[in-house]
């Protein structure tokens, strides 16, 4: 598997290869202003980058993380991130991500968070991840 960083010229050169699975993503999103013309805003602000994660030339999982400040410091947020046969990928892309932080900021602590589904929590328990927010949704059905 190769994960690498995706420049946003290379992002608008080949829009039908990354971001069809980006939009899949985002269908799971929690935060309503996510869609593909707000991710897209920040890759061209450079504020976000996409990551694709590719074996043998095919396109496995593409995402986007950003940088952002927390109270706590420096954290990538893993944006959003759709993929197939994630059990193949995710250990070593969320290394990626640590490698990443660690070399671009060697002086300091940079954290790592992503939101998901409840099956993600258990999922990367193992990994060193802990669950600090859930969401809660319920739909109410109108009268017509």
């Amino acid at each position: 598997m190769i994960i690498r960083r995706v420049s946003r010229e290379e992002y608008a050169a080949q829009l039908q290869r990354y971001q069809p699975m980006i939009e899949r993503a985002l269908a799971y999103s929690h935060r309503p202003e996510d869609c593909i013309d707000t991710v897209e805003a920040a890759i061209e602000k450079l504020t976000a980058h996409v990551v694709a994660i590719e074996h043998d030339d095919n396109l496995v999982a593409c995402g986007v993380i950003e940088l952002i400040d927390t109270k706590q410091g420096k954290c990538w947020n893993i944006w959003t991130m759709a993929g197939d046969r994630i059990d193949e990928w995710l250990s070593d892309f969320l290394s990626w991500v640590e490698t990443v932080s660690a070399q671009g900021y060697p002086d300091q602590s940079i954290g790592v968070m992503l939101g998901g589904r409840v099956g993600w929590s258990r999922k990367l328990r193992h990994l060193g991840y802990t669950t600090k927010a859930v969401i809660m949704e319920k739909r109410v059905e109108t009268c017509h």
